[in-house]
């Protein structure tokens, strides 16, 4: 078993060095003199969050992602799609959407480190290995949560956060599209499936986008109340009072 470990975590050291040497090669990292205004936001959440260790960003032209965090061990790096970029930088809230997005992957990164504390290299190396990830997944999961919730909290602005979150779904081109009464009307779906629901998230890192935007609105009825209220006052009477129902912090 610990040769299993090991060797997966060898493996996975491998590629995620690579990574690095091909995004240093052929992405853009984000820095004082390339998206100098986005280091700004990075470098006030990361003093804010009293982050230790820096986490490069790097920009990417890739239609297929819109953004994530990978990490293995103490290397850690954040990857956005040029085009979510874009959107985000030519909206009518500014910079307000990415750094949500950049304030979730720091915090998400910042929960789970702190958590785990000594245990860390044992969990990550069994995780990417695969072994008791049935386990380790909900916690994953929850930390996604969190990040969501530590990104509000940086940005302090439901709508905008919200619309992030519709970019990161389905893109710049169709996030106004989106409504959050069709999200609530998935959410009642998968509440009436909840068995086949919990078994296809089981293994994922992920939680469910529609259980996110719950997530986030909950939170912000507690952190930013009138926000809310304002929110949920634009949404239809029904979907009003399936939201309270709907609703989990986690």
């Amino acid at each position: 078993m610990l040769l299993f470990i090991g060797l997966g975590a060898l493996f996975s050291w491998i590629i995620i060095e690579m990574t690095v040497v091909k995004l240093t090669g052929n992405a853009v990292r984000v820095s004082e003199k390339s998206f100098p205004e986005i280091n700004q936001i990075y470098l006030a959440l990361k003093k804010e969050m009293k982050l230790k260790e820096g986490v490069p960003i790097f920009i990417v032209q890739d239609g297929e992602v819109n953004g994530y965090v990978a990490k293995h061990l103490n290397r850690r790096f954040i990857i956005l799609n040029s085009e979510l970029v874009a959107g985000m930088k030519n909206g009518d809230q500014e910079l307000s959407e990415i750094e949500w997005v950049i304030a979730r992957f720091l915090g998400a990164l910042k929960t789970k480190h702190f958590r785990f504390n000594l245990f860390y290299f044992l969990v990550d190396t069994a995780e990417e290995t695969f072994v008791l990830n049935f386990l380790l997944k909900p916690y994953e999961r929850a930390t996604q949560f969190t990040g969501d919730n530590i990104g509000l909290l940086a940005n302090k602005n439901l709508e905008t956060s919200i619309s992030a979150m519709h970019k990161i779904m389905i893109g710049n081109g169709l996030s106004k599209e989106v409504k959050m009464e069709a999200i609530l009307h998935q959410a009642m779906i998968l509440s009436k499936r909840s068995f086949f629901a919990w078994m296809a998230k089981a293994y994922s890192n992920h939680p469910y986008n529609v259980q996110r935007f719950l997530n986030l609105l909950g939170f912000a009825k507690k952190e930013f109340p009138d926000q809310f209220r304002d929110y949920v006052n634009q949404l239809e009477p029904e979907y009003r009072r399936a939201l309270e129902g709907l609703m989990v912090v986690y």
